[in-house]
């Protein structure tokens, strides 16, 4: 009852961290698209960033947490990496809030997609989970080379 009483005195913004910081702890990997969708806003409006993809993985310490795949632009490329990851996690807590910042960012020259153009976020959450020897099918991807990529640069 306490708990209820305290999310209806937030502010909708508060409500909003609140109820992502609830769901990354309880949900990780499976956090609904619609929640992972303003934080690749957010990354993505980084003037560095071409584009990017979250996923949970399983963390020791908060059970799960967020992966960032991200895609630079050609500016981007030349710049200190952990730079860039400071200033990408920046832009989350100005945007959502520091609950919703990333565990690992991940830079890549690209993320699997298929002939649609669609991110293969399953691809990148068994990399993240360091299952990469059972990705399924990958004949059906736009860009499988990149694949390996991603594979070679996990943390």
């Amino acid at each position: 009852k306490e708990a209820k009483e305290t999310v209806d005195k937030l502010n909708s913004a508060d409500q909003m961290i609140f109820q992502t910081e609830k769901q990354i702890s309880e949900f990780g990997d499976k956090l609904p698209e619609d929640k992972k969708a303003p934080i690749e806003d957010a990354i993505n409006e980084h003037p560095d960033v071409a584009e990017s993809a979250i996923v949970g993985y399983p963390h020791d310490i908060k059970g799960n947490a967020l992966y960032g795949y991200v895609t630079l632009k050609d500016s981007g490329k030349l710049r200190d990496e952990e730079t860039l990851r400071k200033e990408i996690n920046q832009s989350i807590t100005e945007h959502i809030g520091p609950i919703a910042k990333l565990n690992k960012i991940q830079f890549s020259d690209g993320l699997p997609k298929t002939r649609s153009g669609k991110i293969m976020r399953r691809i990148l959450r068994k990399i993240a989970h360091k299952e990469s020897d059972n990705l399924g099918d990958l004949s059906t991807l736009l860009n499988p080379e990149v694949v390996q990529s991603v594979i070679d640069n996990a943390f």
